[in-house]
């Protein structure tokens, strides 16, 4: 019998738009919660199997209209404490994650999460330069009062902009090598803001993690010739890319399903 390999999937849906032309990799996970209903009599446990679930990863290119890759030159700016640091940054990783509760009932198999908080992170590695630092090493070493930090990046006309806080600042030194600066944000909402402010656009999928959270996506998958396919809704509980000179841009998605996941 032939063993399949990638080339052999033939769907992979996400919102009912194909992202088999993008995807690097994928993992689905199916869960299992147990409930302990060993009696005195037996000395193993015994276990009877009460709510299930399935997970999603996977890793995508970004592409242009085309089929285009999208790469380090398509990042036209990166904004940090009001100053423009494209120029100097080596990469940076951006990622956001929500908290979820299961709100399946009583009746039950499938777990059903429901989002209720979001967040995001991001990591920064810069070159350190003369001109136009001050602002950004004065809000590392100054009073607590002036860690907020406004963080925007621009990648592919695509604007990411999000609240942020500086959470750790590290200047790197070593002989023979350029100074470094890596820089640390965690998120920070403001009671009435719009968190996060960017992106607006509509239809991408980058877009519904950022703005539709508790909205769930119908993913589909068919890994080959023997395989059944798997169909069901999946929220978005972690997303990220990431941008390097000399390298595409990767993103992240983590999804969990919610409700039934079938097979076809």
């Amino acid at each position: 019998m032939a063993r399949l390999t990638g080339v052999d999937v033939s769907v992979f849906d996400v919102g009912g738009v194909s992202v088999l032309a993008d995807l690097r990799q994928a993992e689905v996970v199916s869960s299992t919660q147990f409930a302990d209903v060993t009696p005195v009599v037996l000395a193993g446990e015994s276990r009877a199997a009460v709510k299930q679930n399935v997970r999603i990863s996977n890793g995508l290119m970004s592409s242009k209209p085309g089929g285009v890759k999208v790469t380090h030159l398509d990042v036209s700016a990166l904004s940090l404490a009001g100053l423009d640091y494209r120029a100097v940054v080596e990469q940076g990783v951006f990622e956001g994650q929500t908290a979820i509760e299961d709100g399946s009932g009583i009746g039950d198999e499938w777990e059903w999460p429901v989002v209720v908080r979001k967040d995001y992170r991001a990591r920064l590695e810069l070159m350190v330069e003369s001109s136009g630092s001050v602002a950004l090493v004065d809000k590392a070493f100054g009073g607590l009062a002036g860690k907020d930090v406004g963080f925007s990046v621009t990648i592919n006309g695509v604007v990411v902009a999000v609240p942020m806080a500086l959470a750790q600042f590290e200047h790197l030194i070593s002989a023979g090598k350029r100074q470094k600066w890596r820089v640390d944000l965690v998120g920070n909402a403001t009671v009435g803001g719009a968190y996060p402010t960017a992106p607006a656009e509509s239809g991408s999928l980058l877009a519904h993690a950022f703005n539709s959270p508790g909205a769930p996506l119908a993913v589909v998958i068919d890994a080959g010739v023997g395989q059944p396919v798997l169909s069901g809704g999946f929220l978005i509980k972690k997303f990220g890319f990431r941008f390097g000179r000399g390298a595409v841009v990767d993103s992240t998605y983590d999804f969990v399903s919610q409700g039934a996941v079938v097979l076809s």
